[in-house]
C-alpha cells in the first residue's frame, strides 16, 4: 500500500523518472554486496565507496544506482569527464538518495549543564571548506538555528553551536528539541549534517532521477562546464542546493526545502557560477519551493569570479517557483536574459521576482504573483554598465494583493512594455512605472487596474517615448505624473501631453473571472477589444497544485 501511494504521489507531481539504462557499474544499498563485481544488476555493490576502492573510476563511466537506495556518502566524479550518474529499477520507487546527513546515536546525547531543555552531542564531520553550515533535522523536519544557548533553551525546535563549523571537528551541537524531549531516549531520529556535497560531477557529465539533500558545503552539489542534470529532485539544501559552471542545464529538475536566508545572509538555490567567460547556463521545466514564507531565497543566480568574466546568456523557461525570487544576478555578470512561459507565486522580497542586471532583459509570457510583496524591479542596478539595460517585456500578468508603496517597473535601463496586465487585488498602488528609469521608455497595450498613480517620471524630468493604447482603471481618481506635473484626471493629462496615449482609455477592463485565476478572459464590450487596443495578456499559464506536489516530494524523502 505504501509503495502505491508513493508511486501514485510521485505520478502527481510531475517527477519523470528515466527509463532503465545500460550502466557499467551498478550498485544497490538494500541488496548489494561489495563483494560482489558489480557489474550487473544481480551482481550490484553496496556503497558508493566501492567505486574509489575497486579502482573503475574514469572518463565516460556510467553508474547506475538502484530506485529505493539510500546512500550516506559522496559520489565525488569531479576529476573525469563524461560521466553518467543515474537510476534504475522499478519506477514505483523513491529516486536513489545521495544523503549528505548522517543519523546521530541515542548514546551520544548528554544533557547541558546549567540549561533546562538542552541537550548537545560532539559532532565530527568534513565540513572543512567555507562556507560551510551544519544543520539538524529531527524526524526529517529542519530546526531552527539560534545564536545562543540561553535563546535554545527557551525555544523547542531550535539548535545552536558556538564559532565556525569549518575545521572544527568534532563540534559541540545543543539541540532544544521539538517538545524538548531527550534525543537519547524519545525514539526520534536526529540527522546533523556530515559531508561537504552529495554529488560534484565533472565536466560534460550528466545525472539523471536523483534525490540529492543535506549537505553543507555552499555547492551541495556542484555542475563542471557543459554537465546537465534531468529530473533530479534537490532538497534540504542550505546555501546553495546546486552550483553550476558555464554551458550547463538543469531539465525537469526540483528544488525543494531551501534554507532561509537568515544565517548566510543570501541563499541562491541553483547559481550560475562563471569563472571563463561567454557561457550560458540553461534552466528549464523546474520547479522551486523555498518551503518558507519570510526572508526566502531566489531560485536562480547569477556569478562571476570578477567583471570580465561574464554570462553570455541565462535562459529560463516553463519555471514555477513559489516563495522564492525567479532571478538575482550582480552587476556586470550577465549579457543576456530570457525568460520564457514562467510562473512566479507568493513573492515576498521588495526588490522583485526578477532583480538585478543585464545588459538585455527579454521576458515574455510571465506570470508573477506578488502576494507576499511590494514591487517589481528590472535592472535596477543597470546603472553600473556602461550602457543601460534594455528590458523587452511581452504578455505578462502581474498580480499584487496588498496595497504598495512601490512601482510595478522599476529600473534605470530602457523598457519596452507591450501586451501585460498589472493587477491590484488587495489594494491600490502609488506608481505604475517608478522615479527610477531615466531611460527610453515604451509602454504601450498594456491593462493597468487598480493603480492610482500612473507614470510617475520624477527622475531626469522624462516622459515615455511611447505610450498608447493602453487601459487604466481604478475605482477612484488617478492622478497622471509626467515630468513632475499631476494630472489630475486622465482628460486633463492627455490634452497637456498630446503625444502619449493618444488612444488609450481610462475604463473599467471588464474582467471576467478574478486575475488571480490561471486564465482570464475580458467581458463584451471590453474597452481591452475596442478602439484599435490589443488585449491584455491571456496566456495559459498554469499554476501548480503545491500541496500535492510538497506531498510527494515529502513522502519520496521520506521513503
Amino acid at each position: 500500500m505504501r509503495r502505491n501511494r508513493l508511486r501514485r504521489l510521485l505520478l502527481l507531481s510531475g517527477s519523470r523518472p528515466a527509463s532503465a539504462s545500460t550502466f557499467d557499474y551498478y550498485i544497490d544499498s538494500v541488496a548489494g554486496s561489495d563483494s560482489n563485481t558489480g557489474r550487473s544488476e544481480a551482481q550490484a555493490w553496496a556503497t558508493i565507496g566501492k567505486l574509489t576502492t575497486a579502482g573503475v573510476l574514469a572518463n565516460g563511466v556510467r553508474i547506475g544506482l538502484k530506485r529505493g537506495g539510500h546512500w550516506r556518502e559522496t559520489l565525488d566524479l569531479s576529476s573525469y569527464t563524461g560521466c553518467t550518474v543515474g537510476a534504475y529499477g522499478s519506477t514505483s520507487a523513491a529516486r536513489p538518495k545521495l544523503n549528505g546527513s548522517d543519523i546521530a546515536s541515542a548514546g551520544a546525547w548528554s544533557k547541558t549543564v546549567g540549561l533546562t531543555n538542552v541537550y548537545q552531542i560532539a559532532w565530527s564531520h568534513s565540513l572543512d571548506v567555507a562556507p560551510s553550515l551544519l544543520t539538524v533535522w529531527v524526524n526529517g523536519a529542519r530546526l531552527t538555528f539560534v545564536t545562543s544557548q540561553a535563546t535554545c533553551d527557551a525555544t523547542p525546535g531550535s539548535f545552536t553551536y558556538s564559532g565556525s563549523v569549518v575545521g572544527t571537528s568534532p563540534i559541540t551541537v545543543y539541540v532544544n528539541s521539538t517538545g524538548s524531549t531527550n534525543p537519547g531516549s524519545d525514539g526520534k531520529t536526529y540527522e546533523l549534517t556530515k559531508r561537504k556535497r552529495s554529488l560534484w560531477l565533472g565536466p560534460g557529465g550528466w545525472s539523471d532521477s536523483l534525490l540529492l539533500l543535506k549537505a553543507g558545503y555552499s555547492a551541495n552539489n556542484t555542475y563542471e562546464l557543459g554537465s546537465r542534470a534531468t529530473n533530479c529532485l534537490f532538497a534540504h539544501s542550505q546555501i546553495h542546493a546546486a552550483v553550476a559552471y558555464g554551458n550547463t542545464s538543469f531539465i525537469g529538475c526540483d528544488f525543494y526545502q531551501i534554507e532561509a536566508n537568515t544565517r548566510t545572509g543570501s541563499v541562491n538555490t541553483l547559481t550560475f557560477y562563471e569563472n571563463t567567460g561567454g557561457y550560458t547556463g540553461t534552466a528549464s521545466n523546474c520547479r522551486f519551493d523555498s518551503g518558507t514564507s519570510t526572508d526566502i531565497p531566489n531560485a536562480v543566480y547569477t556569478h562571476t569570479v570578477s567583471s570580465g568574466q561574464r554570462w553570455a546568456a541565462i535562459n529560463l523557461s516553463g519555471l514555477a517557483v513559489r516563495r522564492v525570487n525567479l532571478l538575482a544576478s550582480s552587476s556586470n555578470e550577465l549579457v543576456t536574459l530570457n525568460v520564457t512561459n514562467c510562473v512566479a507565486e507568493q513573492i515576498a522580497d521588495t526588490a522583485g521576482a526578477i532583480q538585478g542586471s543585464a545588459d538585455f532583459v527579454n521576458i515574455t509570457n510571465l506570470l508573477a504573483d506578488y502576494n507576499l510583496a511590494q514591487n517589481s524591479n528590472y535592472g535596477k542596478r543597470a546603472s553600473s554598465f556602461a550602457s543601460p539595460t534594455v528590458a523587452t517585456i511581452r504578455d505578462s500578468r502581474f498580480l499584487f494583493s496588498q496595497p504598495a508603496s512601490g512601482s510595478a517597473i522599476r529600473g534605470t535601463g530602457q523598457h519596452d512594455v507591450q501586451g501585460c496586465t498589472f493587477h491590484y487585488t488587495g489594494g491600490s498602488a502609488t506608481a505604475m512605472v517608478d522615479d527610477t528609469c531615466p531611460a527610453t521608455v515604451i509602454f504601450k497595450n498594456n491593462v493597468c487596474s487598480a493603480f492610482n498613480r500612473i507614470y510617475n517620471w520624477f527622475s531626469n524630468v522624462r516622459q515615455p517615448a511611447e505610450a498608447d493604447y493602453n487601459v487604466f482603471y481604478y475605482n477612484g481618481t488617478i492622478a497622471y505624473v509626467v515630468n513632475a506635473t499631476n494630472y489630475s484626471g486622465f482628460a486633463a493629462y492627455r490634452a497637456a501631453v498630446p503625444s502619449l496615449d493618444i488612444n488609450s482609455v481610462s475604463q473599467d477592463p471588464l474582467f471576467t473571472g478574478s486575475p488571480a485565476s490561471n486564465v482570464w478572459t475580458f467581458q463584451n464590450g471590453s474597452p481591452v477589444d475596442t478602439g484599435g487596443r490589443a488585449a491584455g495578456s491571456r496566456s495559459a499559464i498554469a499554476k501548480q497544485d503545491w500541496t500535492t506536489l510538497n506531498a510527494a516530494w515529502d513522502a519520496e524523502i521520506a521513503a
